[in-house]
C-alpha cells in the first residue's frame, strides 16, 4: 500500500460490529452503529503539539486494534479497500498485546 497518513493522523481498518447481543440477539442492519473499534494499518510518524512542533508518537503501533471517536473519521479508499484516517487525539483507547 502506498498510502501513508501524514503526521498526526493514522490509517485505520474498520472491524464489524457484533452481529448479535451477548444475550444472542441478532441485531438487524437499521440498528447497528457505526464502528468505533478497527486495526492500525500505518501510523503517521510524528503529531503536531499544541505549539505545532512535530512531536514523535510511538504507543500505537502498526497491527494494533484501536478504539476511536465514532464520528472523528475520514474515510478513503484504496484500490478498493475502505480505510479510515483518524487523528491521534481520537484515539481513546487500544488493546494490549
Amino acid at each position: 500500500m502506498k498510502l501513508q497518513p501524514c503526521a498526526g493522523w493514522i490509517l485505520i481498518e474498520e472491524l464489524p460490529e457484533e452481529e448479535k447481543t451477548s444475550s444472542g440477539v441478532f441485531l438487524p442492519e437499521t440498528s447497528k452503529d457505526k464502528s468505533v473499534k478497527g486495526k492500525v494499518i500505518k501510523v503517521g510518524l510524528y503529531m503536531l503539539n499544541e505549539n505545532y512542533n512535530l512531536v514523535l508518537y510511538n504507543q500505537i503501533e502498526n497491527a494494533d486494534i484501536v478504539i476511536f471517536k465514532k464520528w472523528a473519521t475520514n474515510e478513503v479508499n484504496d484500490n478498493g479497500k475502505k480505510y479510515v484516517l483518524v487523528k491521534f487525539e481520537d484515539v481513546i483507547g487500544y488493546y494490549e498485546k
